[in-house]
């Protein structure tokens, strides 16, 4: 294994949350009280999808742009009073690949100045060897385009990676790469039938499950 490639809301930032709950605010502001099970659902998702999701709830394309500014109002806030940060374990997972000579990429479908606001904040600006954004290619995930692009910027091949993603979009994104992929999800872990039918080398509560599990026990060897 030559690289470890992150996505980064939800897997390396805790901001899935956040997301969430800027669309909760968003909507009851607008009078539409809906199930946090919907708003999950939103997870991992590119903004155009998610945008029919809450089209299909409100009617109105208008308003779905309101609830969407309510929404960002909401992270930038939260972001600027650093309550969106690093998941548990991941600077120091980050440190052990590093220490041990191994590459490591971001895959996200979030854009370009969103993601460098939350790299800075979070003081990991500098620490990838390679990023690519859900702005530079045609399609993001589940299509497999921002690990394809990945793979073309680091000159390595699908079978010297992995990727690592705590959503099932995600996951299928890496799978159509045929980049082997770890899910990172206590929500999957504790119920593997969510991921039936793909192919992925583990199921993992935490990053420090996955480290522990697969990484300090040398079954990325």
């Amino acid at each position: 294994m030559k690289l470890v490639i992150f996505d980064m809301d939800g897997l390396l930032v805790d901001s899935e949350k956040v997301y969430a709950e800027g669309w909760k605010k968003g909507l009851l502001e607008k009078g539409y009280d809906i199930s946090y099970e919907l708003i999950e659902d939103l997870s991992g998702r590119s903004a155009a999808n998610n945008n029919k999701v809450i089209f299909e709830i409100v009617k109105d394309m208008d308003l779905v742009m309101e609830i969407r500014k309510i929404r960002e109002d909401y992270f930038c806030k939260q972001l600027e009073d650093g309550k969106i940060e690093l998941m548990p374990y991941a600077f120091q997972l980050i440190q052990y690949l590093k220490n041990n000579n191994i590459k490591i990429a971001l895959a996200t479908t979030s854009h370009k100045p969103r993601v460098r606001e939350v790299l800075i904040t979070n003081n990991v600006s500098d620490v990838f060897d390679y990023i690519c954004c859900g702005d530079e290619v045609e399609k993001v995930k589940p299509n497999p385009d921002i690990y394809l692009s990945v793979l073309n910027k680091s000159g390595l091949s699908n079978d010297e990676a992995i990727a690592l993603e705590d959503s099932l979009t995600g996951a299928k994104a890496a799978i159509a790469a045929k980049i082997p992929v770890a899910i990172i999800s206590k929500k999957i872990a504790k119920n593997n039938d969510l991921a039936k039918g793909l192919e992925v080398i583990g199921i993992f509560e935490s990053l420090e499950d996955f480290y522990i599990k697969y990484m300090k026990e040398g079954k990325h060897s």
